[in-house]
């Protein structure tokens, strides 16, 4: 886990600026990175080159200002924008070609690692880890092929969840219509 920066408060800006503050707010409680959209805060100023994220690095916020946020990971997307790390943040680091982000990535989105963080964070209402509880977690780290099987068969069952998802949507829309169709013809007067 990288060393995350210290909080830049009186250099924040609702106005867009060339540097995008990540919050723990950019963090889907499912796991993903999300735009924050009007909600978006912006950062004015110099910033050291070593508080820009890439795109494509994995980020996790270690504070949990929601129910379910706190490990939440998610990759800095490739938009275009410029986003900066902010104080309660953990960047992943991987020094070694055998580990797969993506992997990771899953495994921090498990019920395991995230009853871990719940099990063992400080606060009350608001919910911090460390990188040094985040390490402390036991992780299994099978071979680089195994690793890279793992990913394409959740990101495979992901898939599958989703269309399943959005056949329940339309199933709900359309027995909400015929209801709406039965309840007008039985109160329609001849």
């Amino acid at each position: 886990m990288g060393n995350h920066p210290v909080s830049w408060p009186r250099f924040c800006r609702s106005e867009p600026t060339l540097y995008v503050l990540t919050t723990p707010g950019n963090f889907y409680e499912s796991g993903g990175f999300r735009d924050r959209g009007a909600n978006t805060k912006y950062f004015k100023g110099d910033v050291p080159p070593s508080f820009v994220f890439n795109a494509g690095d994995l980020i996790i916020p270690m504070t949990g200002q929601a129910a379910g946020l706190l490990g939440s990971p998610g990759f800095i997307p490739e938009d275009g924008k410029t986003y900066l790390h902010n104080q309660r943040l953990g960047k992943l680091e991987f020094y070694s070609g055998e580990v797969v982000p993506e992997y990771v990535f899953w495994f921090f989105n498990s019920a395991f690692f995230r009853g871990e963080l719940a099990r063992t964070c400080t606060g009350m209402k608001v919910r911090h880890t460390s990188p040094k509880r985040i390490l402390k977690v036991p992780f299994a780290l099978p071979p680089l092929a195994e690793q890279r099987r793992i990913v394409a068969k959740v990101e495979q069952l992901m898939a599958l969840v989703e269309e399943l998802e959005t056949q329940l949507t339309a199933s709900r829309a359309t027995a909400a219509k015929l209801l709406d169709a039965v309840m007008a013809e039985l109160t329609a007067v001849s």
